[in-house]
């Protein structure tokens, strides 16, 4: 009968010490997780940086003289549209994405750039890298070349 009590209260104990020790766990395990997540976020927004220097500023030049001297829109301008033409970040990256990856006048949002400038030639970036691009596009300033307020003061 003394083994019946001893067992009787050992056990309960050991239940909730496996169930708070379970807990504890999920919370470390939550917590490298989002650990792991900002580095991935840090390596994304790195990347992007670098795929957008390398990349996408040979035409979408911030550092361009005028308007008249410019051979396709500027980021800054083009962050803008996308974000007017979005309901969240996802629909923006999406949009934003699909565009980039496969241009195409139907899914273009800036329909006056495509007039002006053509349609972007498709790049041999792969998804992945676009979409870290643009992903560093929502996330972050990008820079405007100097005539550009003026120019959106205009239109």
């Amino acid at each position: 009968m003394n083994n019946r009590i001893i067992l009787s209260g050992i056990l309960p104990l050991t239940i909730a010490l496996t169930f708070f020790g379970c807990q504890n766990n999920k919370s470390n395990s939550s917590t490298e997780s989002q650990k792991t997540d900002l580095a991935s976020n840090s390596i994304i927004s790195q990347n992007g940086a670098q795929l957008i220097s390398s990349n996408c500023y040979v035409c979408h030049n911030p550092n361009s003289n005028s308007h008249e001297e410019i051979i396709a829109p500027p980021l800054a301008g083009i962050k803008e549209r996308y974000l007017k033409a979005s309901a969240d970040r996802d629909d923006f990256i999406n949009k934003m994405t699909s565009f980039a990856y496969n241009p195409s006048k139907d899914k273009a949002v800036m329909k006056g750039p495509v007039k002006r400038f053509g349609l972007m030639p498709k790049t041999a970036l792969s998804e992945g890298e676009i979409k870290a691009i643009v992903e560093y596009i929502h996330d972050n300033d990008i820079p405007a070349p100097k005539w550009f307020a003026e120019h959106k003061k205009k239109h």
